[in-house]
């Protein structure tokens, strides 16, 4: 704004020069000072207003609200704030995953590789097959133990060897549960770790692992490298989901009385100019020791650009009264006063050309500001139904009379 305010300020001290003739000053600097012992006019005439674009309008009522300054952090919910872990110990085998990666849920984030795996299927195809052979026996047993009790009805068999079948026969059973419960819990953590179970045989064992990324969203942390030995309770990767950011306000204790759910806020991040809106959505219930509340808000629109744990300064917006506003670009600043041009109702003089506009630059007070407006106390004797001021172009006209100034010096 400031480069372009500077052409703008040097395209029309080059039509003021070549209509007066006079040197142009060495430098502009972005707030001229000029003096304000009587009343400033200036006037521009029909080819400078055109080179300076100005815009008119009124100035207008609006309902501003008094804001409480805080501070807080872009944070983002649990849900969207992954931690990877394994599931099963190894080595890190592959990954081409480094901070800031994007990745889509389901994308292949790493290969682990550990001899481990591949016992751990031998034992489920040996268990399996043992509850195959053992099946068969039961089946004999099965009989067995039948035909004894029809031979103990016809008193045929002794009683000790009727409780022999029927042990043998219960004991197979009971071995065979067993085993089915060892061979459930390897396969339960064969799938966990992504193995497929019903392509094992003797002949394909699957030597690795892969981990994929359970949402979409961005790689924040890479914990380990290649051939590094990974323990499941080790974070290999952290991957945030930036679409449903929120913001984290800090409030101290005694500001907590003004703050209701459904406030507007707005807030600029540390290290950028961009104005962001969002609103009260909670408010904590726990006092911490440094006397402050955490205060949730959800943004209007979420951005992907904005980063979690990022720095920002936020206003939340307490009190609403109707003021009168101008737009911000209205104000200029001259010694530390702020000031608005407003448009004279005479617009020839006999020291104007025919078709110039003049302007008088009345002192104002500035005070809040809401987007594009900012609230101004005027003098009393400014009617404001009758008054018309320059909305855009309001620095074209203090340069001019800067210049004008630096000229009759």
């Amino acid at each position: 704004m400031r480069h372009i305010k500077s052409i703008q300020l040097s395209l029309l001290a080059l039509i003021l020069l070549a209509a007066c003739g006079k040197k142009a000053p060495a430098e502009a600097t972005a707030q001229p000072s000029i003096k304000t012992d009587q009343p400033i006019v200036v006037s521009l005439t029909p080819d400078q207003a055109k080179l300076a674009s100005l815009e008119l309008g009124k100035i207008e009522m609006k309902n501003i609200g008094t804001a409480l300054q805080v501070t807080g952090k872009i944070d983002v919910p649990p849900q969207n704030l992954v931690s990877i872990s394994i599931p099963a110990a190894g080595f890190l085998k592959s990954t081409l995953m480094l901070p800031g990666t994007p990745v889509k849920k389901g994308q292949l984030l790493a290969t682990i590789q550990n001899p481990e795996f591949i016992q751990m299927q031998q034992d489920y195809l040996q268990i399996k097959n043992e509850i195959t052979e053992n099946e068969s026996q039961l089946e004999y047993l099965n009989a067995e133990y039948n035909r004894q009790q029809e031979l103990a009805k016809e008193n045929v068999n002794s009683g000790k060897t009727l409780q022999a079948a029927k042990a043998q026969y219960l004991g197979m059973k009971a071995r065979i549960e067993g085993q089915r419960a060892k061979m459930g819990g390897l396969k339960a953590r064969m799938q966990i770790m992504g193995i497929n179970v019903a392509k094992l045989s003797a002949e394909h064992y699957q030597n690795e692992i892969v981990i994929l990324s359970p949402i979409s969203g961005a790689v924040t942390k890479v914990n380990a490298n290649i051939g590094r030995y990974i323990n499941t309770t080790d974070v290999l990767f952290e991957i945030v989901d930036n679409e449903h950011q929120h913001v984290e306000l800090t409030v101290f204790e005694r500001d907590l009385p003004k703050i209701h759910v459904q406030q507007n806020v707005r807030f600029v991040v540390t290290g950028e100019t961009q104005e962001r809106k969002a609103k009260v959505y909670l408010i904590g219930r726990e006092i911490r020791p440094d006397r402050t509340v955490m205060i949730h808000c959800h943004i209007d629109k979420d951005d992907n650009h904005l980063l979690p744990n990022a720095y920002l300064k936020a206003w939340v917006e307490v009190e609403h009264s109707e003021v009168t506003c101008v737009p911000t670009e209205a104000l200029v600043t001259s010694d530390g006063m702020d000031y608005i041009f407003v448009v004279n109702k005479d617009a020839t003089s006999s020291k104007n050309k025919p078709g110039s506009q003049s302007f008088t630059m009345i002192q104002v007070k500035k005070g809040v500001s809401e987007g594009d407006f900012s609230e101004v106390i005027l003098p009393n004797d400014l009617d404001l139904d009758k008054t018309t001021i320059v909305t855009k172009g309001a620095f074209t006209l203090l340069a001019k009379l800067k210049i004008a100034e630096e000229g009759e010096e």
